[in-house]
């Protein structure tokens, strides 16, 4: 698999939307907006026309899948459901609806933050119990119910995503400080990030995340456009691709009821 958007250097080229990569581009965007103050934009380098303040730009390029080591294996599909529920910071209780059958198999507080099973809570009786409240939220809480069989299958591979931040500012120390500020944020991000499914698409039939997020950077690039002075970082991104597709009822399975069987005498 290989998705690719308009490269960074090609401001004419139109974008290729990838659901994967524009999830990915907005969990970075808005967590960096959270540890700078100058402004942040997702995509491709536009226009500057208008601005006059140093920028940032995070531009998620491409993913690359790879073949696992020991061959692609097909796990068996299961319909799967997600379960939300608002949480004020002090209960830490909350009850599975009645229709949420199956097994609960992860269980995020808040939303996008894995927690795990004997260290953050229990699974008792149809409830989700904590051992501490957690954090306030609408929602707070998330809980992904494997439920029945189903036809398809869930696969996973390695992939590396090109991701790619471009310090916009009038002058060039302006702008290699603000791409350390901004380097320098987006990795505390990606460690946020790291032990945590980024889901990008869950639904009852089909799944997409990426899991076990490893990051480093790879090179990093200076030009001017006049005004503009653009110091530029690429880093890549690790991770395992998981795409679950679940529909209609399992693949029939061969079952021998009874043997049959006649003695001939010689």
């Amino acid at each position: 698999m290989r998705g690719r958007r308009a490269p960074v250097d090609d401001l004419r080229a139109p974008r290729y939307d990838d659901p994967v990569l524009e999830r990915f581009e907005a969990l970075l965007v808005d967590g960096l907006k959270t540890e700078i103050t100058e402004a942040v934009f997702g995509g491709p380098p536009g226009t500057k026309d208008g601005r006059s303040d140093p920028f940032v730009e995070v531009f998620v390029a491409s993913i690359v899948t790879a073949e696992p080591p020991d061959g692609e294996r097909r796990r068996p599909a299961h319909r799967m459901r997600r379960v939300e529920f608002a949480a004020d910071g002090e209960g830490a209780t909350f009850v599975l609806p009645d229709d949420a059958d199956g097994e609960v198999v992860a269980v995020e507080a808040p939303p996008g933050r894995r927690v795990e099973r004997g260290d953050a809570y229990e699974v008792e009786g149809g409830e989700l119990r904590f051992y501490r409240a957690p954090e306030a939220g609408d929602p707070g809480v998330a809980a992904l119910v494997r439920g029945s069989r189903a036809r398809g299958g869930e696969t996973q591979r390695p992939a590396e995503i090109d991701a790619r931040l471009a310090a916009w500012s009038k002058d060039a120390a302006g702008a290699d400080a603000l791409l350390t500020k901004a380097l320098s944020g987006t990795l505390l991000v990606l460690e946020r990030l790291r032990g945590n499914d980024v889901v990008v698409v869950e639904s009852e039939k089909v799944g997409i995340r990426l899991l076990n997020l490893r990051s480093r950077v790879t090179g990093s690039t200076r030009a001017a456009e006049e005004p503009w002075f653009r110091a530029q970082a690429t880093l890549g991104v690790q991770a395992e691709l998981e795409i679950r597709v679940a529909l209609g009822e399992p693949e029939p399975e061969g079952i021998i009821e009874a043997v049959e069987h006649k003695l001939l005498r010689p």
